[in-house]
């Protein structure tokens, strides 16, 4: 017959041995998931502590400081792992400095002569709380509002910080004889299993739901210039033209060719052509400022998405973009002078993407035959 505490352990043991072992398969397997590795380490050792917790007997208590040691290093090791995953240099050296020092000075908190007991598991509990906290506020990078997945799995972060304050507050009360003994290992005992199932059933969400929006990106990304691309821009302006039917807001499309790109490769060669449209790429982008989508429909040909714009605002945004052109550096092995021409359509109620891609491309047309370095409205937004 095995003893209550093994029980106890037991469940969680597996969970985050078998969490840790699909995150490894899944770290060897999806590209750019390199944080699923920290978080394999994390749920390993929270195993390997679990796992001790379960075979150890009553005698062997001075093994107990190693079962929590290990429960910290499992923490820190899924901080990193979000760490990781939101990028080191964005958070700076401060708290990871503070991570390291903490760590560090947690050993500590085990050594003779002090009596590991309640007061360390306190510790330990507390310790807990703030990381999980902490890890709450490192799911979802700034400026962008959070995934339901990532939503998920900081409600679970935030449930688990909670649950190590409670135990907290247990065992300071335990401690002064507040509540009766053992509450602390009956408690703790209970919310194991459960958490544990959550957190590894969410962080393996996370990994495939980050795996599938970097597949989205590189599906919708052109990959010399890093804006949309025809896919991406059309997805996009479908997007744009359904919120500007709901909303009655303006939405113009622009079409835009570099002029004479051609002469550009003959003269510098392919390599550095790329290295042409790639500046050009970043200096539309920049333009916009983040008021539009921006896309490469291929070669040297590029398309605007400017929403709240009618034809007229749309022509003069245009008009600076392609008189800022003349100052445009190209970083080519001699100077050259960029010119473009584009096309304008505002969209029509009940107009389809394709007819507003048709009226686009036939005012560029207009522009490139009038003589290049110019912008065109189409026949129906033409003063």
């Amino acid at each position: 017959m095995y003893h209550a505490p093994f029980l106890i352990a037991l469940g969680p043991c597996l969970i985050m041995a078998l969490a840790a072992l699909a995150m490894c398969i899944l770290s060897s397997t999806l590209a750019r998931t390199r944080h699923a590795r920290l978080w394999a380490l994390s749920f390993a050792l929270y195993a390997l502590s679990y796992g001790l917790g379960a075979i150890l007997k009553d005698t062997e208590r001075g093994l107990y400081p190693l079962i929590y040691f290990l429960s910290i290093c499992a923490v820190m090791a899924y901080v990193a792992g979000f760490w990781e995953r939101r990028g080191w240099a964005s958070l700076g050296r401060i708290p990871v400095a503070l991570a390291v020092v903490l760590l560090l000075l947690t050993p500590f908190m085990f050594l003779r002569p002090m009596q590991f007991g309640l007061v360390n598991i306190a510790f330990i509990t507390a310790l807990h709380f703030l990381l999980f906290s902490w890890m709450s506020s490192l799911v979802s990078p700034w400026g962008r509002r959070p995934s339901a997945t990532e939503a998920s799995i900081i409600a679970m972060l935030v449930a688990a910080a909670l649950s190590s304050g409670v135990l907290f507050a247990i065992a300071i009360l335990e401690t002064f004889g507040r509540v009766p003994g053992g509450t602390f290992v009956r408690l703790s005992g209970l919310s194991r299993t459960p958490l544990s199932a959550a957190l590894g059933l969410f962080t393996l969400m996370l990994i495939a739901s980050d795996f599938s929006r970097e597949r989205l990106r590189l599906i919708l990304t052109d990959p010399l210039t890093g804006i949309l691309n025809r896919q991406g821009f059309e997805l996009a302006a479908r997007r744009a033209i359904g919120r500007a039917r709901r909303t009655s807001r303006a939405l113009s499309l622009v079409l835009v060719d570099i002029d004479r790109f051609k002469a550009i490769n003959d003269r510098f060669g392919h390599f550095e052509g790329d290295r042409a449209l790639i500046r050009f790429a970043r200096y539309l982008s920049d333009a916009l400022a983040k008021s539009g989508a921006v896309a490469r429909f291929g070669g040297e040909e590029f398309a605007l998405l400017l929403e709240g714009h009618d034809a007229a605002a749309a022509f003069d945004r245009v008009e600076v973009i392609r008189e800022g052109l003349a100052g445009l550096e190209i970083p080519l092995s001699a100077p050259i002078v960029v010119t473009a021409s584009f096309g304008i359509a505002q969209h029509l109620p009940h107009e389809t993407l394709e007819g507003l891609l048709a009226r686009a491309d036939a005012a560029l047309y207009r522009s490139k035959q009038g003589g290049r370095d110019r912008t065109t409205l189409d026949d129906e937004g033409a003063p």
